[in-house]
């Protein structure tokens, strides 16, 4: 029954992290297009465009936290695998249960602190920069409680599914 219920939860948390990882990946393009189109404004007409900086300075963290969900769901995380590749199933296991565990206690107490900024921001229609370019907060504020909570979802996922099927829900590269 657990097992089911994973498996439905993941399917849909699957194809959330999917569409993130788009969104991710147009902010690196929209990013670049931005900062070549500035460089080329100062060079040739001696002027920045107003705002890149602003809106680069926002696209870092929207970036990051539209890629966090797809890179855990697809176990793309930097891990060291020198130790972790020779260590046999239950010392695999017992790592992969503290990581989970840590990782899934970080991404829960990322959302509780941030769940107030957002309220915050909202209430108070909060903006960043100054000048020509202000962006509105609270869409990355909401970005990063979404995108925490299925990382927190994955990383308990995972732990579960290590102690279920340590052997086969967690790929590890053989040394």
């Amino acid at each position: 029954m657990v097992k089911n219920f994973i498996k439905k939860a993941d399917n849909i948390v699957s194809k959330i992290c999917e569409y993130m990882s788009f969104g991710g990946s147009l902010m690196i393009l929209v990013v670049m297009v931005l900062v070549v189109a500035d460089v080329l404004a100062r060079i040739f007409f001696h002027a920045p465009i107003i705002g890149v900086m602003e809106i680069i300075k926002m696209a870092i963290p929207v970036i990051a936290f539209f890629m966090f969900p797809w890179a855990t769901h697809q176990f793309r995380h930097v891990r060291s695998t020198v130790v972790y590749g020779k260590l046999p199933v239950k010392g695999r296991m017992v790592v992969d249960c503290i990581a989970y565990a840590a990782g899934g206690v970080l991404f829960v107490m990322i959302v509780i602190a941030s769940w107030p900024e957002l309220t915050t921001a909202l209430r108070v229609n909060e903006f960043e920069g100054e000048g020509a370019l202000r962006v509105v907060t609270w869409p990355t504020r909401v970005l990063i409680i979404v995108s925490s909570v299925l990382v927190a979802w994955q990383m308990v996922r995972c732990f579960v599914m290590s102690i279920l099927h340590p052997t086969t829900e967690v790929p590890v590269e053989e040394l």
